[in-house]
């Protein structure tokens, strides 16, 4: 971890560069042929008037593992890649709150596919490389500007669409039924950013819609977790995938939550922290959606054991994550580091003591952090 975060940044974006040359989809046809996952994307630049559009590889089949972020549990950063390059992203300027026109509606019937929609893509020029992740969503390879589009073979899932055509049933009620009924995060996300849910429906960009599923999901979770008894024991868990190095603290007591993550710049850590106590989050977090794709994992292994706990997640980056592909890997990198074997250190000091035991980060830099110190200092009625 002793690379540079500017020097991190410009071999990701070297990497990238070489990788979006040799990208399958890269080349000098203005139509595509192939199957959807299914995938939509919608772009936030130029908001309200924004570009959306469907992600199609240039071939057939089952392509669902392209965008299902919950199946890469254990594939390379490598091979998560390798899919998103896979994917051409095609693009029209729709404004997000007009009725929605036919080409939405395309959209909208994509998103609700229950497996991937045979698509026929005409762009109005060459299909050109894409940029660098903005770390919030996963990358996707060329981009091209739609003249036409058809779809075809779109399978509804019922679910989605049972919510879709409720008019009276708002956007949250419409995620939360979804999420219950064991429908995908990355799916209720996707049909969330294009207008599908709700009473007033509006487009809402991809890295919104994320940030939105993921708080709404968690902050419900919350709600049902305050009035469940405290957690027995203080528990530690650790996970690493993709260059991200996770430990997680959990101790009995009111619910809190704190969230730091750390990398290196210019030698010495940097750091972004969280924190939140039973009232809930105010503003916006410093940490971004990370925050609530780890408060989400968190909530869902509380609530599967009817307890009440105050918890702290640590997280690492190193130059090994050289490119981002998105906060889902947050979410899923704390769900899989609280599936494994935890230890029970006596005190929540001691956890602290524990987590770090596996991290390169001293105990004493990451209390010295608010989202942490505020997290794992602060009294509760209950220590009285």
């Amino acid at each position: 971890m002793a690379t540079t975060a500017r020097e991190a940044r410009a071999e990701a974006l070297e990497r990238w560069n070489r990788m979006m040359a040799s990208a399958p989809g890269l080349y000098a046809d203005d139509h595509i042929l192939g199957a959807s996952p299914p995938s939509v994307f919608v772009g936030s630049a130029g908001y309200p008037n924004v570009l959306a559009g469907p992600m199609v590889p240039p071939r057939f089949g089952d392509t669902s593992i392209l965008d299902s972020p919950e199946e890469w549990s254990g594939r390379s950063l490598q091979e998560i890649v390798s899919y998103r390059l896979g994917l051409v992203r095609g693009v029209k300027k729709v404004p997000v709150g007009d009725s929605p026109s036919r080409y939405v509606t395309q959209l909208q019937d994509v998103a609700m596919g229950s497996g991937p929609a045979d698509a026929d893509i005409t762009f109005s020029g060459r299909i050109t490389a894409s940029e660098l992740a903005d770390g919030h969503s996963a990358p996707f390879g060329p981009v091209g500007s739609i003249r036409e589009s058809r779809f075809s073979n779109v399978a509804p899932h019922r679910q989605i669409e049972r919510c879709h055509y409720d008019s009276d049933m708002g956007a949250a009620d419409a995620v939360l039924h979804l999420y219950r009924s064991g429908t995908e995060i990355s799916r209720i996300q996707r049909c969330f950013s294009v207008g599908m849910f709700g009473r007033a429906r509006r487009l809402v960009p991809t890295k919104w819609s994320i940030t939105a599923t993921d708080n709404t999901i968690s902050k419900s979770l919350v709600g049902d977790i305050l009035d469940y008894p405290l957690l027995d024991s203080c528990r530690v868990f650790w996970f690493a995938h993709l260059g991200n190095s996770y430990a997680v603290v959990l101790w009995p007591r009111r619910w809190a939550f704190g969230f730091a993550e750390a990398w290196y710049s210019g030698g010495r850590p940097a750091f972004g922290s969280d924190f939140e106590d039973a009232c809930g989050f105010r503003g916006y977090p410093e940490t971004a959606g990370a925050y609530f794709a780890a408060r989400l994992a968190v909530a869902e292994y509380l609530d599967a054991c009817q307890r009440q706990a105050a918890a702290i997640v640590l997280r690492e980056i190193s130059p090994d994550y050289s490119i981002p592909v998105g906060v889902w890997q947050v979410r899923e990198g704390v769900r899989s580091a609280l599936r494994g074997r935890p230890e029970f250190p006596d005190t929540p000091l001691g956890a602290m003591d524990t987590a770090c035991r596996r991290l390169t980060i001293s105990k004493k830099e990451w209390l010295g952090q608010p989202g942490v110190g505020r997290t794992i200092f602060q009294r509760s009625i209950t220590d009285f």
